[in-house]
């Protein structure tokens, strides 16, 4: 947050002082505070989150939903896809989210599979990388015609990816590219 801006800055000078090659490249973002729906975080009060035991609460749900899915799944397939969910839930949750803004992490929200959420992201991808696996590796030229509304909509949706990536980089706000990603998913999955 906001409040480790001079640790951050005095970190940045020992790794310039100590000749680090990169150091005069490295940026701090702040963002105002991270915050639960019912308030502010406070390891006093207890109301926090440990990012080990939320690890650990969206592997079982996501081991649950892959199980619904897929009964006769490996266990070390199982633990694999579940941590990816995982870990795809919590930083898209976090990136989504304006960091000049306060960040409320809701962990309800963060852990469900339709929606806004990481997850959703994550199965459009396994989506498309199924799709374009189906299609093989060619490289012979194809026509485009009569492409419908949708279609038509997906290919200027993804004609402004590299706008997005720049404006994201001009106003050091990655929450550009992941709000692009959703609004990409659902046109993809429409």
């Amino acid at each position: 947050g906001a409040a480790q801006s001079m640790y951050m800055a005095q970190l940045f000078k020992t790794l310039e002082l100590r000749e680090f090659p990169y150091a005069k490249n490295c940026i701090f973002i702040p963002f105002s505070e991270v915050r639960l729906p019912t308030g502010k975080m406070s390891s006093r009060t207890g109301d926090n989150v440990l990012y080990s035991d939320f690890l650990e609460e969206i592997a079982k749900y996501a081991k649950k939903e892959i199980k619904e899915r897929e009964p006769k799944i490996l266990k070390s397939e199982l633990e694999k896809r579940a941590l990816k969910i995982s870990i795809a839930c919590m930083k898209y949750s976090m990136l989504k989210q304006n960091a000049n803004k306060n960040i409320v992490f809701n962990p309800k929200e963060a852990i469900n599979f339709e929606g806004d959420t990481g997850a959703y992201i994550l199965y459009t991808y396994v989506r498309a990388s199924s799709i374009l696996r189906k299609k093989g590796k060619t490289k012979e030229d194809f026509k485009v015609e009569n492409l419908e509304n949708n279609e038509f909509e997906l290919i200027r949706k993804l004609s402004q990816f590299p706008l997005v990536v720049e404006n994201s980089l001009q106003t050091l706000n990655p929450a550009n590219i992941a709000n692009y990603s959703y609004q990409l998913s659902q046109i993809f999955n429409e």
